[in-house]
């Protein structure tokens, strides 16, 4: 008996990433004897920076990290996005299981970006999965097609679920 495949379903999924921390926003700067700002210890800044853009601006970056970064887990999170093909294993006309294709995802997303900022990530994502799938023989759908799918309701702060094409669990 022959086996065949066909995608049922192709999705961009979301997931809560529990990996991911925010500690590359946290700096720690000093003010010198003489008045300058010092940078510490800090992911993002050095004190080159302070010399480019000046103490002013430099302070303002590190006072709304710190900012942003009390809000981490409160009013937002990493996500992961993966884009995932549902294929269908049939026998004849009887369907004998299934199989999920996945891209490599990509994970830390912050849950408040723009929708513009996911769809570019899921672009690259569904690339990824459309190019496996036709190693397969298989085509997907055109990408303005393919929902996202949350794995909570509450994932992705800046969407409403039900609207813009995000499904959500009820």
């Amino acid at each position: 008996m022959q086996v065949e495949l066909r995608v049922e379903r192709v999705e961009r999924r979301l997931s809560l990433d529990d990996i991911s921390d925010a500690e590359w926003l946290r700096t720690e700067s000093a003010t010198t004897d003489d008045g300058r700002l010092h940078i510490v210890k800090s992911w993002r800044y050095s004190d080159e920076d302070i010399a480019k853009y000046g103490a002013a601006q430099v302070s303002a970056w590190i006072v709304e990290d710190h900012r942003r970064l009390a809000e981490f887990g409160r009013d937002w999170w990493f996500v992961h996005l993966e884009a995932v093909a549902v294929v269908g294993v049939y026998a004849g006309e009887t369907r004998i299981g299934e199989v999920e294709v996945r891209s490599l995802g990509i994970g830390g997303v912050e849950s408040d970006a723009d929708r513009s900022h996911f769809d570019d990530l899921s672009a690259e994502e569904l690339s990824q999965l459309r190019d496996e799938l036709q190693g397969y023989g298989l085509a997907m759908p055109a990408d303005d097609d393919i929902p996202y799918v949350c794995s909570e309701s509450w994932l992705v702060t800046e969407w409403q679920c039900g609207r813009e094409g995000l499904r959500c669990p009820a």
